[in-house]
């Protein structure tokens, strides 16, 4: 991966955003979003219902989808 140095100024505002961001140039074209790092936790946070939503998903009898099954069904609606 390759790395990209940011000015102090430009660190301290990417610090403290606390949300992703969308990375512009000077002409407002968009390059990217960047995440910022959380603490010591590169990984985002998640919210209380998002956390309640995924262990309801764990918790459910339904059955699931292969990845086959799901690239699949994306193929088809490439083709549509």
């Amino acid at each position: 991966m390759q790395e990209l140095t940011v000015t102090a100024a430009q660190a301290q505002f990417i610090a403290q955003a606390g949300v992703p961001l969308v990375v512009v140039d000077e002409q407002g074209k968009m390059l990217g979003h960047l995440t910022p790092a959380t603490g010591y936790d590169n990984r985002l946070k998640l919210s209380d219902s998002e956390f309640a939503e995924i262990k309801r998903r764990m918790q459910s009898s339904a059955p699931g989808l292969t990845t086959a099954q799901v690239l699949g069904h994306l193929r088809t609606m490439e083709e549509s």
